[in-house]
């Protein structure tokens, strides 16, 4: 069964539940630090998901080949299981490849809304991924057997995930949570499982850019945004949002485009 992290609103809320969906190497417990509470605290139901292989939630078989289709069914079953739990669609919240398998759900069904942080642009993540491997070519050519190379080297770790005056504890504490990562859903996302925005559900979106973030730039973010004609903003931060010093100018922009558009 998948692991789903959950913080309820102190007072019963008509406001719509929030599904969060985490990156590669992530799980539920990143958006547990911030995002759940605060939401939480503003009215919304807030859930998180570990995809398989991530978190506590469960694998079957080596993660190396496990697909982003098979992430999509799990944040689709999370989903599912959200909205059966509080009786109304959740919003879909994504955060790089989890805003990926958003934006790859909403080409199966609706959802109240989506929000996209930081995330895979509609072109994919090939750019990205030369860019990581030109400048860390040793971990990312042990990348087809495990992303422990990766995991091991602390400046690899900063540089693609958080920023430079992040306390050294706290980057050390997230660092030790990080995981593994399939390397068949890093081809997905980079080359053979790109979104298709033609197909998507319309929903009220927003995407988000993070103005340090070393992996996507903000004509990425901008090209997206266009493509789901999507409300757009941008944060000084690091590509991890959830968890960098500034997360709450990201939440603050998620809640008042929340209270704004649904």
């Amino acid at each position: 069964m998948l692991e789903i992290v959950e913080q309820q609103p102190a007072a019963p809320s008509q406001r719509p539940p929030l599904l969060f969906v985490h990156g590669i190497m992530h799980g539920a417990w990143c958006w547990e630090e911030h995002f759940l509470p605060y939401f939480a605290q503003q009215g919304y139901p807030s859930y998180a998901v570990s995809l398989r292989g991530h978190g506590s939630s469960p694998l079957s078989g080596a993660l190396r080949w496990v697909r982003v289709a098979d992430y999509v069914a799990d944040a689709l079953t999370a989903a599912e299981q959200v909205a059966q739990a509080s009786g109304r669609l959740p919003v879909l919240i994504g955060h790089s490849m989890g805003g990926l398998i958003v934006q790859k759900c909403l080409e199966q069904r609706p959802a109240a809304g989506a929000v996209l942080l930081a995330t895979v642009p509609v072109g994919g993540a090939l750019r990205a991924l030369l860019k990581v491997t030109l400048r860390h070519p040793r971990e990312m050519l042990a990348a087809p057997f495990s992303f422990q190379p990766a995991l091991n080297n602390a400046e690899a770790i900063r540089w693609m995930f958080f920023s430079s005056d992040m306390p050294t504890e706290a980057f050390e504490r997230y660092r030790r949570r990080l995981t593994p990562e399939s390397f068949r859903a890093i081809l997905d996302l980079a080359l053979f499982d790109i979104p298709r925005p033609s197909r998507a559900q319309r929903v009220p979106t927003l995407v988000v850019h993070a103005g340090a973030d070393t992996l996507f730039t903000k004509a990425d973010s901008q090209r997206t945004a266009a493509a789901y004609r999507a409300a757009y903003r941008c944060v000084p931060a690091a590509h991890d949002v959830m968890l960098d010093p500034a997360w709450q100018q990201t939440a603050d922009i998620v809640y008042q485009w929340l209270e704004e558009t649904l």
